[in-house]
């Protein structure tokens, strides 16, 4: 940067200036030019700072023009939140997640949630209380579910593990069939759509000391009318809080398919789901699993036979019921389970 030196009269320069030569040396002195650098340091430290922007940054600037960043652009960045994705992943990272393995929250397998009920009519409830863990407040609206929906729960569990909740889960109606290992026809797909509009319309209400979700067990789900057979579903971010340390049980997928018996499905989840779980009595099964049976002696025929169905598929080794009243069953190991796993289902 060049400055122009202007004339400049010597009695204004210095006083009692002795010659010339010497005031003409001093305005030399004066009104010497001053580098680039210079001049923007002596710029940016006379500058009246700006509303909002103290000194210090002012030195922050960008050099462009010298400028500081405009008042809308600072409140706006000062007011911005930091945008968080909605799509949760499933807090499968740290498990072992094996392809024969389903897994479920312990609050809604061991409860009437996925009931005992037999075929027919069904009924709709509206926020009604549903049996559960001690320490738990389970209500349901909607249709009422049974083991069905159960197995097509856990399939599309199973199918958003790579994806994760919040987030659009493609599928067929013919893989899931296979999944469910149910025949391939027009009855079947029926069958499931049937069961979709159960899982999406219907709402539940959990609340423990940690824990108080009102939600769907499935978001949504459309299907693609270009081409009917690709559907697309989302779970909600909010159900993650079911799937903590802890709060989840694995189900083996060969013995799931084996079992055909609406008892001895729930028994399925039951044990697996808290497998200290017995002993137990026989009223306390009966309430948990929302049998609508109104005999006692009844629902204990069922639960015997689902017991046995148990033994022969490899998920327990032996049961017994005690007067009536106690039910014992002991856990089949894992060599057990394996041996069991490998007869074909019948």
């Amino acid at each position: 940067m060049v400055f122009r030196r202007p004339r400049v009269g010597y009695h204004r320069l210095g006083v009692g200036l002795r010659s010339h030569s010497e005031a003409r040396a001093s305005a030399s002195r004066r009104l010497k030019p001053m580098s680039t650098d210079a001049a923007t340091t002596s710029l940016r430290a006379n500058r009246k700072p700006r509303r909002g922007v103290t000194p210090a940054t002012m030195g922050d600037a960008p050099e462009r023009g010298l400028s500081t960043p405009r008042k809308s652009v600072a409140r706006r960045s000062a007011t911005q939140k930091p945008v968080i994705s909605t799509a949760l992943r499933l807090p499968f990272s740290e498990v072992n997640w094996l392809d024969g393995q389903y897994i479920a929250p312990i609050a809604l397998l061991r409860s009437a949630l996925f009931s005992v009920s037999p075929k027919g009519a069904r009924r709709q409830l509206n926020r009604e209380a549903l049996a559960t863990l001690e320490g738990f407040e389970l209500r349901f609206s909607g249709e009422i579910l049974d083991q069905t929906d159960e197995d097509v729960w856990l399939v599309m569990l199973r199918q958003a593990r790579e994806h994760g909740m919040g987030l659009n889960v493609h599928f067929t109606l013919r893989s899931l069939l296979k999944e469910l290992n149910w025949d391939i026809c027009g009855k079947s797909a029926q069958r499931l759509r049937s069961s979709f509009l159960r899982l999406a319309n219907s709402s539940i209400e959990m609340e423990s000391p940690d824990l108080h979700y009102v939600g769907h067990l499935i978001e949504e789900i459309m299907c693609d009318k270009k081409d009917g057979e690709h559907y697309y579903f989302r779970l909600s971010p909010r159900m993650a809080a079911f799937f903590g340390r802890d709060q989840y049980a694995y189900l083996g997928i060969e013995q799931r398919v084996q079992i055909k018996g609406v008892v001895a499905k729930w028994l399925h989840g039951y044990i697996e789901a808290h497998p200290r779980g017995f002993p137990t009595t026989v009223d306390h099964l009966w309430k948990l699993s929302g049998s609508t049976t109104p005999v006692r002696k009844r629902f204990i025929a069922s639960l015997r036979s689902a017991l046995e169905e148990l033994k022969q598929c490899g998920v327990i080794e032996s049961w017994r019921i005690a007067d009536h009243i106690t039910v014992f069953a002991k856990r089949a190991t894992e060599r057990e389970r394996l041996t069991t796993t490998m007869i074909p289902a019948r």
